[in-house]
């Protein structure tokens, strides 16, 4: 949850994976034979990932999966988006490897071929919790009657490009809960506490 409770001081490495499969287009159901499947050559890449939360620092994921023309066609093509991150950088980077690996191998044992590009958006992050802007943004979230926390996230936000550019930056929730999901609310009562918390924010950082 997003709420007023917690300060961001540290976010992961976050390494996108994009992958284009190529296959062999071919009549599923004349000559099924002289065709290569893109879909189930990216499926099986994607069985053989290790995804979902793989320690408290690391998470991997498979967000997007696209391929195919028509029901009856052999696929040529498939396309999907992947992911890693972890708030150590190197475990990051060699997750990042690993998946690349993975995706090339299995994805050649139907006779295919992957495109596979990684990126490495940002790196690892971790503000001291005695920084000026660690202790200005508890001071303003006092001011709203709150008694925050200082934590690490794998979660990405802008903040880490920021960081990772020489200006230190913290996060701060506005109080929205179950983000990212048909759920997601905010309570009015939170909205007025991070309110006084912005103006709060303001207000020290002009001193």
């Amino acid at each position: 949850n997003d709420t007023l409770e917690t300060i961001v001081i540290g976010g992961p490495s976050y390494f996108t994976i994009d992958v284009a499969v190529i296959g062999k287009a071919a009549h599923a159901g004349m000559e099924p034979e002289k065709g290569i499947n893109a879909i189930q050559a990216a499926a099986a890449a994607i069985a053989n990932l290790k995804l979902g939360r793989l320690d408290e620092e690391t998470t991997a994921n498979v967000g997007v999966i696209e391929g195919g023309l028509i029901r009856n066609g052999i696929p040529e093509s498939a396309t999907f988006l992947a992911e890693c991150r972890s708030l150590v950088h190197s475990k990051a980077q060699a997750l990042a490897d690993e998946m690349k690996k993975i995706i090339i191998n299995e994805v050649e044992t139907y006779g295919a071929k992957a495109e596979v590009k990684v990126e490495n958006l940002c790196k690892a992050v971790d503000i001291p919790e005695n920084s000026w802007t660690v202790e200005t943004a508890k001071k303003a979230l006092k001011e709203a009657g709150i008694d925050a926390a200082a934590t690490f996230i794998t979660g990405f936000t802008d903040a880490s490009i920021y960081n990772n550019h020489g200006i230190e930056m913290a996060v701060v929730g506005i109080g929205a809960r179950l983000e990212h999901s048909r759920e997601e609310h905010i309570y009015i009562k939170d909205m007025q506490k991070a309110l006084t918390m912005i103006v709060e924010l303001l207000r020290l950082s002009a001193e």
